[in-house]
């Protein structure tokens, strides 16, 4: 009976720990704050951290670079075409709006990790430049780069 009783325990017993586990990551996820700096300052996006969990269009980093996109029409109407692409990916939500600067809060499925994923139309340069990185970890498994080539696809084959 001894044997048999761990035969039943030791698998529930290890579902109720993989939940909790789960349960708890999701909830710190969640909570997790937005780094600062997020946003325009001085004209442009936050370089992308060391970690290889971000994307951007500025940076130093040749792995973590991306091209910019271009206007389409005007900065108003390429960031209207850029949020209405944004809006249609899963548990994606507008975060900020603010003159030709947005941000969206887009979670993972599973743990729920958010990325900020940000956009910046620069008229001068017929330019929008864009941000994408993860809030927590180190790595995303290409992740945010995979999001922003698939955004960037779809905006330039509107």
């Amino acid at each position: 009976m001894k044997n048999t009783s761990w035969k039943i325990v030791a698998p529930i017993s290890a579902l109720v720990v993989a939940a909790v586990s789960w349960y708890g990551v999701r909830r710190i996820n969640a909570r997790a704050e937005p780094p600062v700096p997020l946003g325009v300052s001085a004209g442009r996006l936050a370089e992308c951290p060391d970690s290889p969990n971000c994307v951007a269009t500025v940076s130093n980093d040749p792995d973590q670079q991306m091209p910019p996109l271009p206007l389409r029409g005007d900065a108003a109407q390429s960031l209207q075409a850029i949020r209405a692409l944004v809006a249609k990916i899963p548990r994606s939500r507008l975060a900020a709006a603010e003159g030709n600067y947005l941000r969206f809060e887009i979670r993972t499925r599973w743990l729920g990790f958010v990325d900020d994923v940000e956009f910046l139309a620069v008229p001068e340069e017929e330019e929008i430049h864009f941000r994408s990185a993860s809030r927590t970890g180190y790595s995303d498994l290409g992740v945010n780069r995979s999001r922003m080539q698939a955004i960037a696809e779809a905006y330039l084959n509107q």
